[in-house]
């Protein structure tokens, strides 16, 4: 079984992938110091099915340290490559950044600038604003992404008189806390299959204050096409939390994937700064974007596992 570690913020995974002719290499990278308003490239996710599909990107600019040390690059997304109908004009389900703006389950889609004909990664999707009228995103700078990696798993923890855990100690700080109350990230989208009505709709009050999207959608979506998709920047990639008559698949973007040392990034930001873990992890496949005035999101289902999530 491959293992994966998803760290916080960044969603790093540890990867033991066979490399094949197909995979690209680690790209180059630009710094956040680097961008400048007015540049222009492109961003890689999944509209339907499991194809990653390109967007454009124009860089808006940098919001510096609008988090502690932490910066954001806010970018204009559009359409790009999309399908026309016979009367020349593009199909109305290829408008989904026209039509949904930015999508729960779009984080850690990578964005990339081209400079000299060259492109450079500068991060991934992460942020983005409700009932917004045009598709701006925020985006986490790879070089915070990067950092996460070195990220200790270790919380401090102490004795506690009393009741207490089987192993005597109780946690009395979380180093990733502030993120989860102050960081205005994308929700997560969770795709829950198999409750009632008012079971699911428990279950998605009491997920909603942890910035967690419940949508009551169906299970696994295996098919011939899902079982040969391999993991690559853009495609959808996810956590399985439950399985069996009722499944629960929280999911996001993956960002990047370094062949030469196994790694690969995802999300743009933290899922449940849960540290060290043991979880599958698994690719996914999107039915649609469901697009809303509020927050729109893709409705999407688990395909195949490939490994194991050690790191959150």
């Amino acid at each position: 079984m491959k293992r994966f570690s998803l760290v916080a913020l960044s969603g790093l995974i540890l990867f033991l992938w066979p490399a094949g002719p197909a995979i690209a290499k680690r790209p180059p990278i630009m710094k956040v110091e680097d961008v400048k308003p007015g540049m222009t490239g492109y961003g890689l996710t999944v509209f339907k099915g499991t194809k990653v599909e390109k967007f454009n990107v124009k860089v808006i600019g940098v919001l510096w340290n609008m988090f502690p040390k932490r910066h954001v690059i806010l970018v204009r997304c559009k359409e790009r490559d999309v399908d026309y109908n016979q009367d020349g004009k593009i199909n109305d389900d290829d408008k989904f950044l026209t039509k949904g703006k930015i999508a729960s389950g779009m984080s850690g889609s990578p964005v990339y600038l081209t400079v000299g004909g060259k492109d450079y990664l500068i991060g991934a999707i992460a942020l983005g604003w409700a009932f917004s009228t045009d598709p701006v995103a925020g985006v986490t700078p790879i070089e915070h992404m990067i950092e996460s990696m070195e990220t200790p798993l270790e919380r401090p923890y102490a004795d506690l008189e009393g009741s207490a855990r089987r192993d005597g100690k109780e946690k009395v700080a979380d180093p990733h806390a502030e993120y989860r109350t102050k960081l205005k990230r994308l929700a997560t989208p969770l795709v829950v299959s198999g409750l009632d009505e008012r079971t699911f709709g428990k279950l998605a009050a009491s997920l909603r204050r942890h910035n967690i999207k419940a949508i009551q959608g169906g299970g696994s979506c295996r098919s011939i096409a899902a079982d040969k998709a391999r993991p690559e920047p853009g495609c959808t990639i996810g956590v399985p939390l439950v399985r069996g008559d009722v499944e629960i698949f929280a999911y996001g973007t993956l960002t990047m994937y370094d062949p030469e040392t196994g790694e690969l990034l995802a999300f743009g930001h933290d899922f449940l700064s849960a540290g060290e873990c043991h979880m599958p992890l698994m690719l996914g496949k999107v039915t649609t974007i469901m697009t809303s005035l509020y927050n729109s999101f893709k409705l999407a289902g688990s395909t195949k596992e490939i490994g194991v999530l050690t790191r959150d």
